[in-house]
């Protein structure tokens, strides 16, 4: 589990494995939920370059737009192991603010690379 802490700002990114694949939840805010399901398949750039990466598929339940997060944590840690990945997130704070939604990017970014060296 990895959680993280910005203000009045939190995240928390669970993962566990299924055979060779992963399952994610994150989830945070003042009221966590499922908001979206992203699922991502390895792949090969599409640049030809024979870099990996993936292809995400999501689901957003109405009203959410929490696959914002999902679909970049499903791609970034399918494209780093090569595992079929499936997030599911639900983040909500009342009333946040645009700087707000930025630092909840940045604490992705973060999320992603803790859990991508706990898969390692």
């Amino acid at each position: 589990m990895v959680e993280l802490k910005n203000g009045r700002l939190w995240i928390k990114g669970e993962t566990r494995l299924l055979g060779e694949d992963v399952l994610i939840t994150v989830t945070g805010g003042d009221a966590p939920h499922i908001g979206s399901v992203s699922m991502a398949l390895p792949r090969e750039s599409l640049t030809g370059s024979g870099e990996p990466s993936a292809t995400v598929s999501t689901y957003n339940f109405p009203g959410h737009l929490d696959n914002a997060v999902g679909d970049a944590v499903a791609k970034a840690v399918c494209s780093a192991t090569g595992r079929k990945t499936v997030v599911t997130c639900g983040i909500h704070t009342d009333g946040i603010t645009a700087d707000e939604i930025a630092a909840v990017r940045a604490m992705t970014a973060e999320l992603i690379g803790q859990l991508i060296a706990g898969l390692e």
